[in-house]
Parts: C-alpha cells; sequence; structure tokens
C-alpha cells in the first residue's frame, strides 16, 4: 500500500490503473486502502494535493 499512496500523492494516473500496478482490482485496492489509510484512494489524493498546495 505505501507504493499506491505513493503513485496517488504524485501521479495522476486513474485509480484503476495504480490498482492495477499494485496487483490487484480496484474494488479490492479501495477497500484495503482505506482500511489501512483511513480513506479511499480519491479523497487520499485529493487531501494530498491540497495539504502540498497543488490544485486537483
Amino acid at each position: 500500500m505505501t507504493t499506491a499512496a505513493r503513485l496517488l500523492r504524485t501521479c495522476d494516473a486513474p485509480v484503476n490503473v495504480i490498482s492495477r500496478q499494485v496487483g490487484t482490482s480496484r474494488y479490492a485496492f479501495t477497500h484495503a486502502f482505506k482500511r489501512q489509510y483511513g480513506s479511499p484512494p480519491a479523497g487520499y489524493r485529493r487531501q494530498a494535493h491540497l495539504t502540498a498546495g497543488r490544485a486537483f
């Protein structure tokens, strides 16, 4: 999940592409990510971009 979190913070690839890069379906990825980080991947990306001062 740390690789996925880094990709969400640093690139604009869609969540389904990132989920495939880490070897899982989007559904399983979204649920596992939310369990580990407390928010779904899209929300995590949005918050990371806001924190970094990047508009998304």
